[in-house]
């Protein structure tokens, strides 16, 4: 047990010892800075010395697994061999031995008459003798329980200083390795030193040379500024006189544009002197005609849009900011002349006469292209407000009115946006803002909300109903 302790000891204060050996933590250098190169030769130095104390420490824990293996492999032998534990066993058998002895000589003397005495005090010994040696087996007992202890503390050591070699194999690798990445490190510092020197070399003759350039350039700049000034002065000098030109240029031809414009306009109205609308059943509906050489003529639909329909509805009087254009001739074929083709028109214009179009007579259509038009407005009457009443369309020159049946917020919202509203419109019924009278021009209204005209719209047609003004229908506009 003291040799146990003695070796327990011994490696404690080896783990010690090589713990603190380990520990590279603490620094060599406290004063190092950094050189415009990103290292001085005090930090290359630092480097060096740490790279020495690794190295040592490698040494010290080499010598230390050394010592660690010569504790472990005399405590294996002495757990295979103690001399105190075989001599008691040696002791113990030969003591058994004598016992035996002792009581063979017991036996043989009882049957003596006349050992009476000799034999009870024999009897004394064997029983001596045999608690003796249940004495000595319950002390072999406890001895062999002791060095299965021991050995399984051994064990225990035995597994702790594996585990700290296993790590200490693991850590010395790691320095290892670290020290060859510091001198791969080293290099690369040593190389990036090297050429950032040659770099601040190249880069002191290429300032030299710029200066030296700068300068030059500052004088040469400074001869062409007045010559420059001089010439700007003369350059705005001469713009002034050309802007003055120009500007009286564009006058004369913006009057003579403007006058050509008139011309041009009075030649296409004594060309295209009227027009007027055929084959509907209500004023303000039916198919274009104009009037040339004296002979109507028809106006192809290609390219025909609802703008032209209201410059030709205002041309004619008749209502408009609802207009509306067909096409593939809605309201019957006409005869003679195709007389214009591919007519646009802006919006402003007084007449058909001022649109573009294809050269008189010059067109790519047969009188089934013949265009249509609806002369169409909208107003509310009875509201409180401008954004509320009862829905009053105009067809040609005539008023009337709406019948509810299928009215809804979609017919609503496409009134209110012919009347410039674009928030949410709701529909009403039963002539809620007053009924009207004579005409009522259209029933079973259905839109999809997004028609930009009434009129496009389906209905039953302008006249055709079965309702009675007390189901005029009204609407209420948001903004």
């Amino acid at each position: 047990m003291i040799l146990f302790f003695s070796v327990f000891v011994a490696l404690a204060q080896t783990i010690s010892v090589n713990s603190f050996l380990l520990n590279t933590n603490k620094p060599l250098l406290t004063n190092f800075s950094s050189s415009s190169s990103g290292y001085d030769a005090n930090t290359v130095a630092y480097m060096l010395q740490k790279m020495d104390l690794l190295q040592m420490n490698i040494q010290q824990q080499n010598k230390t697994l050394q010592t660690q293996a010569t504790i472990i492999q005399n405590l294996l032998n002495f757990t295979q061999q103690s001399p105190s534990t075989q001599s008691l066993r040696s002791d113990i058998s030969l003591l058994q031995v004598y016992v035996q002895r002792i009581m063979d000589e017991y036996h043989r003397l009882t049957n003596i008459s006349n050992a009476t005495d000799l034999a009870m005090k024999i009897n004394k010994m064997a029983n001596s003798v045999h608690f003796l040696s249940s004495s000595l087996i319950t002390q072999e007992s406890k001895i062999n329980n002791v060095e299965a202890e021991f050995r399984r503390q051994i064990s225990i050591l035995n597994g702790t200083i594996l585990s700290t070699l296993s790590q200490t194999t693991s850590q010395v690798t790691t320095n290892i390795n670290s020290i060859s990445a510091i001198k791969q490190s080293l290099n690369t510092l040593s190389s990036k030193e090297h050429n950032n020197e040659n770099r601040l070399t190249t880069l002191s003759s290429d300032l030299h040379t710029t200066q030296s350039r700068l300068s030059s350039l500052q004088s040469t700049v400074s001869q062409d500024r007045q010559h420059t000034s001089h010439q700007l002065s003369v350059l705005s000098t001469q713009y002034s006189s050309v802007s003055g030109r120009v500007s009286d240029t564009l006058s004369r031809l913006n009057t003579n544009i403007t006058s050509m414009d008139s011309r041009v306009h009075n030649l296409e109205v004594e060309v295209i002197p009227s027009v007027r609308l055929v084959g509907g059943s209500h004023t303000g509906e039916g198919r274009v005609e104009v009037k040339y050489h004296n002979a109507w003529g028809t106006v192809c639909d290609d390219l025909f849009t609802d703008t032209n329909a209201e410059v030709i509805c205002r041309q004619l009087g008749f209502a408009w900011t609802g207009a509306i254009q067909k096409q593939s001739a809605p309201f019957g074929q006409g005869g003679g002349t195709t007389v214009l083709d591919n007519v646009i028109c802006r919006g402003p214009e007084k007449s058909i006469a001022g649109c573009k179009h294809n050269e008189f007579a010059k067109e790519d259509c047969s009188h089934s292209e013949d265009v249509g038009i609806v002369c169409f407005s909208v107003r509310l009457s009875g509201g409180s407000s401008s954004r509320e009443g009862t829905v009053v369309v105009r067809l040609g020159n005539t008023d009337g009115s709406v019948c509810d049946d299928s009215w809804d917020n979609d017919d609503a919202r496409v009134v209110c946006r012919m009347l410039g509203y674009h928030g949410t419109a709701e529909a009403v019924s039963s002539a809620r803002f007053g009924e009207r009278t004579g005409q009522i021009w259209m029933d079973d209204v259905s839109c999809g909300g997004s028609e930009t005209s009434l009129a496009h719209c389906s209905f039953s047609g302008f006249g055709t109903h079965d309702c009675s003004h007390s189901e005029d229908a009204g609407v209420i506009c948001h903004l």
